[in-house]
């Protein structure tokens, strides 16, 4: 197994992150996925796994967390295109696209001078979502790990709505 787990976040407007954390959010949760997958990728042998923490700020752009939404984004787009480039090779490929989960990771990711992203709704254990991945890398088939109901339904949801709309209703739940 290769699991690529490293990510951090800033929830502020845009005015209130300075470019060095936004270089540093780029570098962890980008580059760092391509770096070790490429040192790890001669290693592998058929029946490995790779699994690449993105998050379920994937699948939509999200006002207050742009930066960290945009970076998960390629995660999943990079994982989903190895899902096809490895599995000639036998080797599993999975991206987990946790929703809210109960770390240190909201805390670091709090600004203190901004209150713009407060809605945690649907939090889930580190264990609950580890346990479904392990079990989703089992599944040869299986592109995609999503935990939970809600998530799943935010998942469908950006399919169907336009991402205006989506944005819009990330917007209004934050807002409250």
């Amino acid at each position: 197994y290769l699991v690529n787990n490293a990510g951090f976040g800033k929830f502020c407007r845009t005015e209130e992150v300075d470019e060095k954390t936004c270089m540093r959010m780029i570098d962890v949760n980008c580059k760092a996925v391509v770096a070790l997958s490429l040192r790890a990728l001669p290693y592998l042998t058929p029946g490995s796994h790779v699994i690449n923490t993105a998050s379920a700020s994937a699948f939509q752009p999200l006002p207050y967390m742009n930066v960290y939404a945009a970076t998960k984004a390629y995660v999943l787009s990079y994982s989903r295109a190895l899902f096809n480039e490895l599995r000639p090779k036998n080797i599993h490929m999975l991206a987990v696209c946790p929703s809210w989960v109960k770390t240190e990771f909201i805390d670091s990711a709090k600004s203190t001078d901004s209150n713009a992203v407060k809605n945690f709704a649907n939090i889930y254990t580190a264990d609950r979502i580890v346990s479904l991945a392990l079990r989703d890398s089992k599944k040869f088939n299986k592109q995609l790990s999503v935990c939970g109901l809600p998530t799943k339904l935010q998942h469908i949801a950006t399919k169907i709505f336009p991402t205006r709309i989506a944005m819009r209703m990330w917007q209004n739940m934050q807002e409250k």
